[in-house]
């Protein structure tokens, strides 16, 4: 079955007030018949801080089972890659695939030098996406990483294709 998008119709600044309505509408299309398992949720590009995300994560909780959500090109900012665990931890209790790239992260470079959290990311697999997916790959492994995520990312949720 192909996924359904659901992106965030009105183009909100998603914040404590907005992120309940955004819930309550992925409620009620799950309601309409609809197979969670199918609903990608895009909110990228919506304002969304690092905490309005974590506020978000504790609203999916009880509405698990979307199948991917991206977060791409909001304003979290996580300042240690602590955060990111902690972000990419509770979202993916709640859907399958996560797209966090193109926030306000530490260096992909720098996850090298936390082995504590660099194998928590990886541990994820290909479920989680911190790269671009139009990078090329750079020939270190530990960031060409993030790249196929991203790509896999975008062909899950949105039926992307790359070459080679």
């Amino acid at each position: 079955m192909k996924p359904i998008v659901y992106a965030n119709p009105q183009e909100r600044l998603l914040d404590e007030k907005t992120l309940p309505v955004v819930v309550q509408e992925l409620k009620e299309r799950a309601t309409l018949g609809l197979d969670s398992n199918s609903i990608v949720c895009d909110l990228s590009s919506s304002g969304l801080t690092l905490d309005a995300a974590l506020q978000l994560a504790e609203l999916l909780e009880a509405r698990t089972g979307l199948f991917a959500l991206d977060l791409s090109l909001n304003r979290i900012n996580a300042n240690s890659w602590d955060d990111v665990c902690r972000l990419a931890r509770k979202f993916l209790d709640a859907v399958e695939y996560l797209d966090l790239s193109l926030n306000h992260l530490t260096p992909l470079q720098s996850l090298k030098e936390n082995k504590v959290a660099e194998k928590e990311l990886k541990g994820f697999r290909d479920r989680l996406s911190l790269g671009s997916d139009c990078n090329s790959f750079c020939g270190d492994p530990d960031v060409d990483h993030w790249t196929r995520n991203a790509r896999r990312f975008k062909q899950e949720a949105y039926g992307f294709e790359y070459d080679g």
